[in-house]
């Protein structure tokens, strides 16, 4: 059976065909009208506790809100609809309303003085499927007690089985789909079991995500599949990439006759995702035409539009990134160079010709791949060699694409409403594997940047396709393969030392045994592994040394029977021999694990009120570090405070905040340069928080 792939191509007629009818057209503000930032409160917003935190990470703790925060001024929205035009979706981030108009009411909303631009909506279709969805006979592969079925080479290669196996598997992470919707993802087998956060579809607005009567009989199987490669569990069947994230879903694409998608339903997905706390998002939609109105040449593509900053996708992607959220975006089934408007300017930048053909250099990337500070992701056959389909950099602005590539031929996903499984191929399904993969690396590390999750995924890719015999030589990064081909493991490893995402508890006759695993790039100080463990209702932890189990990675402790009960919590902390100290959970002892052995260990126990940390604290990660490190600062009240970077002499460096520092964890990321922006030399600093009431330091080393 065929379906459609999600890379798009615009209908060259439909400019001309909407030219006599109502358009989808993007009405952009002038400003947010009268709406106060000072009085807008996250709750009045729709802003989750969740997404504040995620945002704290790398927007300081006085902006969290902004004016792309707000919504669209009610006061334009209601002059739009006098003129007579609906009102499709909303989008904060940029300040516009898709609407449906006719022509005269378009000349009419130029015309109006809140009214900064017009543009018209782009309505594209996609192209001939890279896919082939077949039904595939059962194989069996065992690997540390998962039963992979045939999906196992799809994790082999990218070490993500390695991650598996030390029980990370993208707990704590929430994962954003965006697709053309999730059939059967409340029945099929290796679906039906996951913790679906919300769900919303942006065509029929509704929170039903599956086909709708009427719609076109493909609607939904695509974002079941990419689903499924992303965080399925099935057994023996198939197993995901990160099965253990929780999921929003967004129905944004439409499948009919013409297979018609407008990029206004994404954005404003994307806007509601970041809203409600999303960590990661992977879309395998893409765009392949900004001149909808045939400025150039009606239907043909306009590369050097393709700079990251013209498409509103690629805009709303970038800030999503800005707002602390990692995009994840599949390049296109192009192939490597793709026939290509191609506009010749003079030195004025006046256009002198537009010729219709290929040009050197010139790659076949797709909208919002092109986008700054993201994910774009290129597909591969299970060897590594990238496939004859898979679309390929540079930017129009001269940027590397893509990031990184991972495989996407004989992908395994789930099919049907049961617990079928199919295989196909294309970057739609190397995208969610990759972003499974970031999941695990965000789930080991929770503290991470989506930028640092991004940093671990490129410095740590596969570059041992040193040649291939359709290009030549490669060095490292190019438009072909990116940094490389995905390696969980190392990614997972790059950010220092990792444990199991949750413990597990054994007994014996006498005792209770918790164990977790612990992986690090360097050897591990045996006298620095502990496990701290208390009553709920005693004042102290108590400490007992982990020991190895013989099994690879696998450390436990003996504890006595009658100093664990149900209330019990407790902590697991480790050093390397490159100086890294972690814990686990990371922010212990704030937030702790239930060792109530009658249970599973599954939840994590904040300790402190509404988050509120009970003591100041001053803690870094990486360290020794290079090139960046992030201050994470415990405030349990709000009061003046100063973060600054001294040297060995107390001569200070930098300045990282003066002012108010509000209650809760905050963070600060220094990048190992002075106040003048200058890199300073490698050796030791010292990292001080300064309050009315405390004084805080700790040491900073800066390898070089």
């Amino acid at each position: 059976m065929q379906i459609a792939f999600c890379v798009i191509l615009l209908l060259s007629d439909v400019a001309g065909a909407q030219s006599s009818s109502l358009q989808r057209t993007w009405v952009f503000f002038r400003d947010k009208g009268a709406i106060n930032l000072q009085s807008a409160t996250p709750a009045l917003l729709g802003i989750s506790e969740r997404a504040l935190k995620r945002r704290a990470k790398v927007i300081s703790p006085h902006r969290l809100i902004d004016q792309l925060d707000l919504p669209v001024a009610q006061e334009y929205l209601n002059q739009l609809r006098t003129l007579g035009v609906t009102v499709h979706s909303l989008s904060r981030w940029l300040n516009a309303a898709s609407v449906e108009a006719a022509p005269s009411q378009v000349s009419l909303l130029r015309a109006q003085p809140f009214v900064a631009s017009v543009m018209q909506v782009m309505v594209q279709k996609r192209s001939n499927p890279e896919t082939n969805y077949e039904q595939q006979p059962f194989q069996k592969t065992n690997v540390d007690g998962i039963n992979y079925g045939p999906s196992l080479t799809q994790h082999t290669r990218s070490k993500v089985v390695d991650v598996h196996a030390l029980g990370i598997n993208g707990t704590g992470v929430l994962l954003g789909m965006d697709d053309d919707g999730f059939n059967y993802h409340t029945t099929h087998a290796a679906l039906k079991n996951l913790p679906v956060v919300a769900e919303y579809d942006f065509v029929q607005r509704d929170s039903n995500t599956s086909i709708a009567p009427g719609e076109f009989s493909s609607q939904g199987n695509h974002g079941e599949a990419t689903l499924s490669i992303a965080a399925g569990f099935q057994n023996g069947n198939m197993i995901g990439a990160a099965y253990g994230v929780s999921v929003l879903l967004a129905k944004t694409e439409i499948d009919s006759v013409e297979i018609t998608l407008e990029e206004d339903n994404y954005v404003e997905a994307l806007e509601w995702m970041e809203r409600l706390g999303v960590d990661i998002i992977s879309t395998s939609l893409g765009y392949d035409d900004f001149d909808p109105a045939g400025i150039y040449n009606a239907g043909d593509i306009v590369y050097q539009m393709k700079d990251g900053r013209t498409g509103t996708t690629s805009l709303a992607g970038l800030i999503a990134a800005r707002k602390g959220v990692l995009l994840l975006s599949a390049m296109g089934n192009e192939g490597w160079t793709k026939t290509d408007t191609i506009i010749q300017r003079n030195i004025n930048g006046t256009v002198v010709k537009i010729v219709w053909g290929s040009k050197p250099g010139t790659g076949s990337i797709l909208t919002p791949a092109d986008a700054d500070s993201i994910v774009s992701v290129g597909a591969t056959d299970a060897s590594g060699m990238l496939t004859s389909f898979s679309s390929t950099g540079p930017t129009a602005d001269g940027r590397i694409k893509p990031e990184v590539v991972n495989q996407g031929s004989s992908v395994y996903f789930a099919s049907g409403s049961t617990n079928a499984i199919s295989v196909g191929a294309g970057t739609s399904f190397s995208t969610p594997l990759t972003a499974g993969a970031a999941a695990l690396v965000l789930s080991a590390h929770p503290d991470l940047t989506p930028m640092q999750v991004r940093e671990a995924l490129m410095n740590t890719a596969q570059r041992d396709i040193m040649n291939d015999s359709r290009i030549g030589s490669l060095s490292y990064p190019n438009n072909y393969y990116g940094s490389g081909y995905v390696n969980a493991l190392d990614a997972v490893l790059y950010w220092g030392l990792v444990f199991s995402n949750r413990p597990t508890i054994t007994a014996n006759d006498t005792a209770y045994i918790v164990s977790t695993k612990i992986k690090s790039k360097t050897s591990l100080i045996a006298d620095s592994l502990f496990l701290f463990y208390k009553k709920a209702s005693a004042g102290t932890y108590q400490r007992v040394a982990l020991r190895a189990t013989g099994t690879t990675d696998e450390y436990d402790a003996f504890v006595m029977k009658a100093e664990i009960d149900s209330t019990s919590i407790g902590y697991f902390s480790a050093r390397d021999n490159s100086g890294s100290t972690r814990k686990n959970p990371f922010d212990a002892p704030d937030e702790l694990f239930s060792l109530n052995p009658k249970n599973d260990t599954s939840k994590v126990v904040s300790q402190t009120p509404n988050g509120i940390p009970s003591k100041y604290v001053l803690r870094n990660f990486p360290n020794p570090f290079n090139p960046s490190t992030t201050l994470l600062v415990d405030m349990p009240n709000s009061e003046e405070a100063e973060i600054a970077v001294f040297n060995i002499m107390g001569q200070l460096i930098r300045t990282l905040f003066r002012g108010v520092l509000q209650s809760g964890t905050q963070q600060y990321r220094w990048n190992g340069v002075d106040e003048r922006g200058m890199s300073v030399a490698a050796g030791m600093y010292i990292a001080r928080l300064k309050t009315k009431s405390n004084i805080l330091s700790t040491k900073l080393i800066l390898l070089k």
